[in-house]
Formats: C-alpha cells, structure tokens, sequence
C-alpha cells in the first residue's frame, strides 16, 4: 500500500496570476528559482496552483539540488515502474518455472530472484 501523496510530483514554478502578471523580469526569476527548489504535488493551472502540496524543499545552495529536485518529483513514477516490473519478473518466475527444466536454467531463475528481492526491499523501504 503506498502511503505517499497521490499524483504526479513536479518542480515548482511561478504561476503567472493576477498578481505576478504585473511583476517585472527580475521578479519573475528570483520567484523561479525559489520556487525551483520545491517539489509540489497536486499542481493545477485551473487554480493558478493553490492546491499545491508542498512535498520537499532544497537548499538551491548545495551544487546537487538541480538533480536532487529531478529525482524526487520522479519518485513516485519510479516507484510505481519498479513495482510493474517486480510484479512482470514474479509472474515470468512464476508462469514458465524458470529453472524447473534443469540446471541451464537455474542461473537465471536465481538472478531473477534476487532482483526481484532486491526490488521488494526497496519497494518496502518506499513504501514504510
């Protein structure tokens, strides 16, 4: 059961409103890079973002934040991928008895296995 907040996660930005229309260049890019470095989920442009969760925010000083923001507004896709792929690898282990027709094929049911207990780990820890 994932206990995130649901929805897509994506950099934050300036909405351009009634208000920050009027706002100058300059304005507009120092609101940009603050609101770079905060992660929101439920970001809509029908309610100019007032819906917005706040999910993580950076410190645009340290020199990673750019990648770091990437990586957790991709987390929940990632999670989710990882699971597809983890439940696709148990039902190929499952469905054709990989290993079951003899030793070639033990090497592969093993590896399969323990990707597939490697994935769980980290879907357990995503999900804790």
């Amino acid at each position: 059961m994932s206990k995130h907040t649901k929805g897509q996660w994506r950099r934050g930005f300036t909405y351009i409103t009634r208000i920050t229309q009027h706002w100058g260049q300059e304005q507009l890019d120092r609101n940009n890079i603050e609101e770079g470095t905060r992660i929101f989920a439920n970001m809509r442009n029908s309610d100019e973002g007032r819906s917005r969760i706040l999910i993580a925010q950076l410190d645009f000083t340290d020199p990673n934040y750019e990648a770091n923001a990437k990586l957790i507004a991709a987390a929940p896709e990632l999670k989710e991928r990882l699971v597809i792929t983890n439940d696709t690898l148990s039902a190929i282990i499952e469905e054709y008895n990989v290993g079951s027709s003899g030793t070639e094929h033990s090497g592969l049911q093993m590896a399969l296995e323990a990707v597939v207990k490697y994935n769980k780990e980290a879907i357990t820890k995503a999900e804790a």
